[in-house]
């Protein structure tokens, strides 16, 4: 946060007055096994965030663009996930996530950038316990994500 260097299209800026993110938060959730081999959760969540460090970026032109850490004075995310995890067969399980996000800049009413609304995670593993190694297939699909454009009030991309 404090250094500078390249990362893809970016030009990363150091910010040296960032301030320390504060935060309080809590979770509430309750784990069902209905079945042997089949898990269940929800888990409902809020935090309340002072300071929280954020990436500005700055696409004006071809890249590199420039990127900069600012702080954005008091947020809120909040939201709730679902997970199922089932054990198929004797070392093979999956499991599938769902989480709905609500964000706020509290300091100006709209959504925080770059977090999705919409996030499903999934993986298939294989445990191979005689010769202790495990593979797993993992994939993730995240929805569209709120930015702040110059041009535009705000936008909605997919990235």
């Amino acid at each position: 946060l404090y250094g500078g260097w390249r990362m893809g299209p970016y030009n990363v800026k150091p910010n040296s007055n960032l301030e320390p993110e504060r935060s309080w938060g809590f979770d509430l959730g309750a784990d069902w096994e209905p079945i042997k081999d089949v898990n269940l959760s929800v888990t409902l969540f809020q935090n309340e965030i002072d300071d929280l460090i954020v990436a500005e970026y700055s696409r004006k032109g071809p890249p590199p663009w420039d990127m900069n850490w600012e702080n954005v004075g008091e947020a809120r995310t909040r939201g709730i996930e679902f997970s199922a995890s089932l054990d198929l067969i004797q070392n093979l399980s999956s499991e599938l996530g769902y989480t709905l996000l609500d964000t706020e800049n509290l300091d100006t009413g709209k959504e925080l950038e770059e977090r999705a609304k919409h996030k499903i995670d999934m993986n298939l593993g294989y445990d191979w316990q005689e010769i202790g190694m495990s593979a797993f297939l993992e994939g993730q699909y995240m929805g569209t994500r709120y930015f702040e454009d110059e041009e535009m009030e705000n936008k909605y991309i997919k990235i």
